[in-house]
């Protein structure tokens, strides 16, 4: 693309592979604008799910909500100061997946266990969205839907092998969809996004290069064993 530069995202992490601090270029993404998703409009709802996260500019965020009438609409927020962009449309989401701290953001209840995500996860129920995945980091992670609440401890680490947290809750959200498309049970899926989560945790990379169902179905085996 000619009139603008490949997006770009640089972090320093602290000696626990947490990020401190991050900076970034996502001005590629005004491309990705309301009239050209007005031109896929009928390729989007051909599609079972559409997932997107708010590095997208708020009217194009307008313009998915506006088109997108058949695909079940899945969201990550990816920050916290970028979460408000979608709680005008709160309603319109099938399937919202964010931290503790998005959580937070949305509800205005402070996420740090299983009693305060179900807080605010009721919260953010009650305002349309269908169903929510709340990550607690080494809590574990919260489910909940109109009828159902399911929630699973965090498996547990070595710090040794913690390299790079930073895109752990990424990794968990292509796991999340994948299980969504192979209609996977919500067990399944948290299983299966926590996997995700440890692999991509303890390769060292910002995104694990080698990620798989083979290679999660194996780290969720030696998980379990060590639990």
């Amino acid at each position: 693309m000619r009139e603008g530069s490949t997006s770009t995202y640089m972090y320093i992490l602290n000696d626990h592979g947490e990020m401190i601090l991050a900076v970034n270029d996502m001005s590629i993404m005004k491309h990705l604008d309301r009239e050209y998703i007005e031109t896929i409009k009928d390729k989007l709802n051909t599609s079972s799910y559409l997932f997107f996260d708010t590095n997208l500019y708020p009217d194009s965020i307008d313009a998915i909500f506006a088109c997108v009438d058949r695909a079940k609409i899945v969201v990550d927020p990816v920050s916290v100061n970028k979460v408000d962009r979608i709680i005008p449309y709160l309603d319109k989401i099938y399937c919202l997946k964010c931290n503790n701290y998005e959580a937070e953001r949305i509800s205005g209840i402070e996420v740090k266990d299983r009693n305060t995500a179900e807080e605010a996860a009721d919260f953010i129920l009650s305002k349309g969205v269908k169903s929510i995945y709340i990550t607690i980091g080494d809590k574990g992670v919260l489910y909940a839907d109109k009828d159902t609440t399911i929630y699973k401890e965090a498996y547990r680490l070595d710090i040794a092998d913690v390299k790079n947290t930073t895109c752990a809750g990424d990794a968990f959200s292509a796991a999340l969809l994948y299980g969504l498309v192979h209609k996977y049970s919500v067990e399944d899926i948290i299983d299966l996004g926590m996997g995700a989560a440890v692999v991509t945790i303890e390769s060292g990379d910002t995104c694990c290069q080698d990620l798989s169902i083979e290679k999660i179905r194996e780290e969720l085996a030696r998980l379990k064993e060590d639990e």
